[in-house]
């Protein structure tokens, strides 16, 4: 058996079928993988961050034993 219910948004005017409204559970299965991906993308600014300052201050160190064996 197939239902085809329609919602009919006043605002609008128009009406749509019901497949094109997300159901709850779709709704926070989008939200909670989206908020997965930002905490996903801020570690890897951080630990990228972190390898840059890591580098930066490895050449700093590499500079000053450069001096230091100069002298």
């Amino acid at each position: 058996m197939t239902w085809h219910t329609k919602y009919s948004i006043p605002e609008v005017g128009t009406t749509l079928p019901c497949h094109s409204f997300r159901p709850a559970e779709e709704a926070w299965k989008i939200k909670e993988a989206s908020a997965r991906m930002a905490t996903e993308q801020l570690q890897h600014d951080h630990v990228l961050e972190t390898s840059q300052e890591a580098s930066w201050t490895a050449s700093r160190f590499r500079i000053s034993t450069e001096v230091y064996a100069r002298s």
